[in-house]
């Protein structure tokens, strides 16, 4: 029975790729609810492992025009992603950390042809701090109030805030040293 739940879980993961509207904590949430914590890492990298794949392989093959034009009615997202395009491994790490939306993403770093490699451990590494707190919020789901589910949520939240004023700053710097070196 449970390898059926990891089948769909994978599935549901794959799924997100293309459906774009199933919120990524609610699936590591509900790993860590039907599996215990190792085994919901498992499943839950695995099914990101999936998503991201297919959301790579989709604008690698859709193009760069395309895709734009899919992120058109996400300004924040296009914005961020273009303006982070030549970075590489430090967009797809950051771009994992941020709330972005993680499918848009994917089908960005294909279209710009973003490594491969590169662009799955990277990807995978910048979403690690996002996965494990919301796993084990899974896996004391059954207690919202106990420590076991509050920590791990103060943690993610934390994570995420920090990460976002880092890259808040290292934005403003090199937007000073762009306009630094503009002027004559």
């Amino acid at each position: 029975m449970e390898i059926l739940a990891a089948i769909i879980l994978v599935g549901i993961y794959s799924l997100k790729s293309v459906v774009m509207i199933i919120p990524a904590p609610l699936l590591y949430i509900s790993a860590g609810v039907l599996f215990p914590p190792h085994w919901a890492l498992i499943v839950t990298y695995l099914g990101l492992l999936c998503e991201f794949r297919l959301g790579y392989l989709i604008g690698k093959r859709s193009g760069r025009e395309k895709i734009e034009k899919l992120m058109d009615k996400n300004k924040k997202l296009k914005q961020f992603l273009e303006m982070n395009e030549n970075r590489g491994s430090i967009s797809c790490f950051f771009t994992r950390l941020t709330p972005l939306p993680l499918d848009f993403a994917s089908m960005f770093f294909g279209a710009i042809g973003v490594h491969y490699p590169v662009f799955i451990i990277f990807s995978l590494l910048g979403v690690t701090p996002k996965v494990i707190p919301f796993v084990l919020m899974g896996d004391a789901a059954s207690n919202p109030l106990s420590k076991e589910f509050l920590v791990p949520f103060a943690i993610s939240g934390t994570i995420v805030f920090c990460a976002l004023a880092v890259y808040q700053r290292y934005q403003r710097e090199e937007k000073d040293s762009v306009e630094g070196s503009k002027t004559y």
